[in-house]
This record gives C-alpha cells, structure tokens and sequence, in this order.
C-alpha cells in the first residue's frame, strides 16, 4: 500500500473485511494521543519504539 493513502482508519475497514495489513503511515495521518506525537518528535537517529494501540494494532516508530 502506499503510505500517502493509509491511516488508523483505512487499516480498521481492512480488518472488518478480514484483510491483515502492514504499511508506513505517515505521522499526521495517525491518530495518537498528544503525548505519543511530542515524544515522537524528540527521536535521535535509528532510535526506535513500540506502541499497543487499542487490541489491534501495533505501533513501530523510528527515525532514519
């Protein structure tokens, strides 16, 4: 998929039709807490995290 077109909610609509899906979503696409975006935003380089959004989603962010 192309990163231009996803987001939490193209991914939700794919799991209630049953697809699995994996892709880069760029960050203002995303709808995260306050609080995940500033640390996001603080990052050095090839620091990295995960996040449990809700049940069914996971979260990996990173910057290169």
């Amino acid at each position: 998929m192309d990163r231009f077109y996803t987001g939490l909610r193209v991914f939700r609509y794919g799991g209630i039709k049953g697809f699995g899906m994996c892709d880069t979503v760029m960050q203002n696409r995303l709808e995260l807490s306050d609080e995940i975006k500033d640390h996001l935003n603080t990052y050095k380089y090839r620091e990295y995290d995960f996040y449990q959004l809700g049940t069914d989603f996971l979260l990996t962010a990173w910057k290169d």
